[in-house]
């Protein structure tokens, strides 16, 4: 796909911006890579197993999970702060 260059380079803010709207044009999952250690990656594949998953939903199933957490965490704390 041809993408035209622009005149002047864009500056650091500028391509996390380009890359944020990249990401929001389509709600379709994404695809990642990411290196484990073998120790993870081995307990990942047991799990998946376990749970009839496969390693990648495993782990888009326990991400969303943690973010999930972590927002209501985040959350419960700015409520207690006041």
């Amino acid at each position: 796909m041809y993408r035209p260059q622009p005149s002047t380079p864009l500056n650091e803010l500028q391509q996390r911006s380009v890359a944020q709207a990249r990401l929001h044009a389509t709600r379709k999952p994404q695809r990642m890579t990411f290196t484990a250690p073998f120790v993870v990656a081995q307990e990942l594949a047991e799990l998946s197993l376990q749970e009839g998953r496969s390693v990648s939903n495993l782990i888009a199933h326990l991400l969303e999970h943690a973010l999930q957490t972590l927002r209501e965490q985040r959350q419960a704390d700015q409520q207690n702060r006041g």
